[in-house]
C-alpha cells in the first residue's frame, strides 16, 4: 500500500549484495533476496521506499533411481550405466567398479563393488532431500557417508565371480611294446595348483572302472589326468587312448 499518486518502483537484489546491486528484473534462482519498493515525490507526499527480504527455496528431490545392476560374470563386459529409467533431467548417473576391470570386461573369481553416483545437474535451485527414497535398483544397496545434498554415493558389493575354468592337455603318447613294465605316466599341462590323479582303463570298460594302478599287459587303454577344483580353478580332466603292442 502507499500513499499519494508518486511513480512505483520495484528492485530486487541478492541479500548479500549492496544496495547498488538492486534491478528490476526479479530473481528466479533459489536464494536469499530483498524486494525495495520506492514511491517517487508526487502531488502531496514526499518520497519514500521499504525493503523486505524473502527466500527462493530450493527444490528438493525425495526420490531418485536407477536400474537394477546384474550380478557380474566373468568375461562379460561391465555395464557402464545402469540403464534405468528413473534417472532423470535433474541429476547424472556414474557407474563404476572395483577392483579395476580389465579391458573393461570382469574377471574370474573375483567380489566387485559397483559404485553409483548421482549428481544434480543445476546445483544453483535444485537440492537432494535429507531423508530420500531409492527406486528400481533392487535390494543391497547403501548409501554412503560422504553423500551431500548434491551428490548421493550408493554402493553394492556382489557375490564372487566364477572360478578360472581348468584346462588339461596330455603333451605325449604313452604307447609302447610290452615289456613287463608298467607305461609311464603320461606328461600334461594344467592350470592352477588343483592335486593331480592319474587313471587308466581299458578302452573297452566303462568310466567307473579306472584304477590308478598303470597297466603292463598288451591291449589297447585310456588313460585319464584329472585336477583337482581350487580356491580359484575348476576341476577339469582329460583323457588320451594309447596301446601297449605285443611283443
Amino acid at each position: 500500500t502507499k500513499l499519494g499518486d508518486g511513480e512505483v518502483t520495484v528492485e530486487f537484489k541478492l541479500a548479500s549484495e549492496d544496495d547498488d546491486k538492486y534491478t528490476t528484473t526479479a530473481p528466479t534462482n533459489a536464494g536469499s533476496y530483498v524486494v525495495r519498493i520506492s514511491v517517487a515525490e508526487g502531488t502531496n507526499y514526499l518520497e519514500g521506499s521499504q525493503t523486505r527480504n524473502f527466500e527462493i527455496s530450493y527444490y528438493y528431490i525425495n526420490q531418485v533411481g536407477f536400474g537394477n545392476i546384474k550380478q557380474p560374470i566373468a568375461t562379460q563386459t561391465a555395464p557402464t550405466t545402469s540403464g534405468g529409467m528413473l534417472v532423470n533431467t535433474k541429476y547424472l548417473e556414474t557407474l563404476t567398479w572395483s577392483p579395476t576391470l580389465v579391458d573393461g570386461k570382469f574377471g574370474y573369481n573375483t567380489i566387485y563393488t559397483a559404485t553409483v553416483v548421482l549428481e544434480i545437474k543445476d546445483k544453483t535451485n535444485h537440492r537432494f532431500a535429507e531423508e530420500i527414497t531409492l527406486k528400481g535398483a533392487g535390494n543391497g544397496w547403501t548409501k554412503s557417508t560422504d553423500s551431500t545434498d548434491t551428490k548421493l554415493i550408493y554402493t553394492k558389493e556382489f557375490e564372487k565371480t566364477g572360478k578360472i575354468p581348468q584346462v588339461v592337455e596330455i603333451t605325449n603318447d604313452i604307447s609302447k611294446t610290452y615289456n613287463g613294465e608298467a607305461v609311464s605316466t603320461p606328461t600334461y599341462t594344467k592350470l592352477g595348483d588343483g592335486t593331480v590323479t592319474v587313471e587308466y582303463k581299458l578302452a573297452t570298460e566303462e568310466d567307473t572302472a579306472y584304477t590308478i594302478t598303470a597297466p603292463t599287459n598288451a591291449g589297447s587303454y585310456v588313460v585319464r589326468v584329472s585336477i583337482a577344483e581350487t580356491e580359484t580353478h575348476l576341476s577339469g580332466s582329460e583323457t588320451a587312448e594309447f596301446t601297449i603292442s605285443p611283443k
